[in-house]
């Protein structure tokens, strides 16, 4: 598990909004409340309303010329959601990109996840 938990990146850059937040989400490897595999640790988001960014770096760049890119992930909304998304990004290999500073606007070329607000509920 430790070594999982170094690849990982909280992002504390500041938001490009009006109000100028940051990114200051809580996350920690942990149980999850729903065990299916015994010490399966998870990757959770502690803190609740606030601007959450995590992100690793492949071993690898992957290139799409031989085999297929296949992506598995599974979210779970512990404590259900009222407003929020669990998106993964992948970006493109670029230099000097610092993961500390991952934001919203950071281009990418494959997004997809759940987004849900309100009675509104979606998959990107």
């Amino acid at each position: 598990m430790d070594t999982s938990k170094k690849q990982w990146v909280v992002s504390r850059a500041q938001k490009e909004d009006k109000q100028g937040s940051k990114y200051e989400g809580v996350w920690e490897f942990q149980l999850p409340q729903r065990v299916i595999f015994a010490n399966d640790r998870a990757l959770i988001l502690k803190s609740k309303a606030k601007h959450a960014a995590i992100s690793a770096k492949l071993d690898r760049p992957f290139e799409f010329n031989t085999k297929p890119l296949l992506i598995q992930y599974e979210v779970n909304f512990q404590n259900g959601v009222d407003c929020g998304g669990a998106y993964i990004k992948l970006l493109s290999q670029s230099k000097g990109l610092d993961l500390a500073k991952f934001t919203d606007k950071t281009p990418y070329t494959i997004m997809f996840g759940p987004d849900k607000c309100g009675n509104d509920f979606k998959v990107s």
